[in-house]
């Protein structure tokens, strides 16, 4: 059981989404009590852009495990992905009462509250999600990200900061610093993207997005 999720995992993270679908199908067969199985083909119909198929999938999964976790985090996702926020809630705030930690459920409650224009919850939550895991860069990112939309471009500026000195290759990071930062004659961060340039540290695609 262990090799076929892994083959699964594989599958999943090179896009072959309709293998993943083929293999948790019967997987699912095999042992319907494997909740695991139900998230990837969920996750894979999603890709797919098959949410309601994936829906379904999930509220399946939940009849045989009401509070796994996993499946809850994935609901929320999905419900935000269709557009109905107060589903999504319902689900993440499951997930989150269930374990106030969970980085996954603080991340998709965040993001409802940015697409809600709820800044303020939003910032609140990635911050949570930041003292627990400060190196995960769609974290930083985003919460970045958040304190621009709020117009507070230099705590932005600090987590951005403090990111790319352990991250110096990270393109987004990058480009979310330089659209708050003044380049004058000698600017630091000016001069590390160059470098970074000149070095062929990103790919030609990569270089393109900083200029």
């Amino acid at each position: 059981m262990k090799q076929e999720l892994k083959k699964i995992q594989n599958l999943f993270s090179a896009n072959k989404f309709e293998l993943v679908i083929e293999k948790s199908k019967k997987m699912i067969k095999k042992d319907p009590s494997q909740i695991p199985f139900y998230n990837y083909l969920a996750l894979s119909y999603r890709e797919l852009g098959k949410f309601n198929i994936a829906e379904e999938i999930l509220q399946n999964a939940l009849k045989i495990k009401p509070n796994a976790q996993s499946v809850l985090n994935n609901l929320g996702a999905n419900y935000r992905a269709k557009g109905e926020y107060i589903e999504a809630e319902k689900y993440l705030e499951q997930a989150l009462s269930n374990n106030s930690n969970d980085i996954n459920a603080l991340c998709n409650y965040a993001n409802v509250k940015r697409d809600k224009n709820e800044f303020d919850e939003s910032i609140k939550y990635y911050e949570k999600a930041y003292s627990i895991n400060s190196k995960i860069s769609t974290i930083v990112i985003n919460l970045a990200g958040a304190y621009q939309i709020v117009g507070k471009f230099e705590i932005s500026k600090k987590y951005l900061e403090v990111f790319l000195k352990e991250n110096p290759n990270n393109v987004i990071a990058h480009k979310l610093l330089s659209t708050i930062t003044d380049y004058k004659t000698n600017n630091k961060h000016q001069n590390q993207m160059l470098t970074i340039i000149d070095k062929h540290s990103f790919d030609n695609l990569d270089a393109a997005t900083l200029n």
